[in-house]
């Protein structure tokens, strides 16, 4: 079977006309109203309707429908499409053919966003799948788009991921690797110039990027207890071994950065040693890589100083990614 998953917060008519069409293509249709509004839900005809009290979030209603579909023991296609009519039924009807042909992968409606976009959404867009290229290492045309679709095999992967509001659909991209997330076009349709939105691009944004942010800032601290020791132990210490130096830097940044990363950045409640253990394999790793990179990039006569930069800004990406998905997972 095929379902169509709805969060509904504050809708007007075009609910009412996307579920026309929905049930005009015999799809079961969950909508989740998400907080008190003055829409008249009962005008919608053959759906399941599940409420929130108050407003929960994007994030939350969505988890609400995967758990009442998990409770239903419901086997098929899941899909979710946004309230503001700017997802097609031929397309959300299109993503079910391509889950039911790809059942292991997240399959993502993908908009272009090259034409007929407002100011405001495409900046969006574009800010947040490079922020999400340079976290992960894959390359998502449309981060934002509402319209995604999945297999029920994947409904307690769904649940458990974190993230109340808009940032779960981005938690979502995370949880997949490149390989299980397929990009199929789908019309872009912006209404009324994208008003009718309700996500905000400041609140919201900070809220989506949250973890990159605070990772970023404890690595940018780690950054420079790592390279001050490092030009300490060079020019004033006067330690003549490159290797020496790194290796002393990286162990005092290292400490730091791990006790920053698990108390304020991921707050994962494990057993600390586990962690550590699989932290410091970690440091080794990426020592040896950032060694390795950093006496290549002096012995091409690029200055020290600034080879360490360039070397620690390659470093980031391979170690938000391990760390987010292995140690604090």
């Amino acid at each position: 079977m095929n379902y169509v998953v709805i969060p509904a917060y504050k809708p007007d008519e075009k609910l009412t006309k996307l579920v026309e069409n929905l049930n005009n293509n015999h799809l079961n249709i969950i909508v989740v109203k998400d907080g008190p509004c003055e829409y008249d839900f009962s005008k919608l005809n053959n759906i399941v309707l599940l409420e929130h009290q108050t407003n929960m979030g994007k994030g939350a209603a969505l988890k609400t429908a995967f758990k009442y579909l998990k409770s239903q023991q419901a086997s098929g296609t899941v899909v979710t499409s946004d309230a503001d009519g700017q997802h097609l039924v031929k397309d959300i009807l299109k993503l079910i053919e391509y889950s039911e042909q790809n059942q292991d992968k997240l399959i993502l409606g993908v908009r272009d966003l090259k034409r007929g976009i407002p100011l405001k959404s495409l900046l969006g867009n574009t800010i947040t799948r490079m922020v999400f290229y340079s976290s992960s290492s894959k390359y998502i045309k449309d981060t934002q788009t509402g319209l995604r679709a999945f297999n029920t095999s994947n409904l307690d992967k769904m649940i458990r991921i974190e993230g109340e509001r808009y940032e779960y659909e981005m938690n979502m991209l995370y949880e997949f690797d490149s390989e299980s997330i397929m990009q199929v076009p789908i019309e872009t349709i912006y209404i009324e110039n994208n008003e009718t939105s309700h996500f905000n691009a400041l609140k919201d944004s900070v809220k989506i990027y949250k973890s990159i942010l605070k990772f970023s800032a404890s690595s940018y601290l780690s950054f420079l207890v790592d390279y001050f020791t490092f030009l300490l132990l060079v020019y004033k210490l006067d330690v003549q071994s490159l290797v020496l130096s790194n290796i002393i830097a990286r162990a005092v940044s290292s400490t730091f950065n791990f006790y920053v990363n698990n108390k304020y950045v991921f707050k994962n409640k494990d057993k600390i040693l586990k962690k550590y253990i699989k932290y410091v394999t970690l440091v080794v790793f990426i020592l040896a890589l950032n060694t390795i990179v950093l006496k290549i990039l002096s012995g091409l006569g690029i200055k020290v100083f600034v080879a360490k930069i360039i070397t620690e800004a390659l470093m980031f990406v391979v170690s938000y990614n391990i760390q987010k998905r292995l140690i604090f997972k």
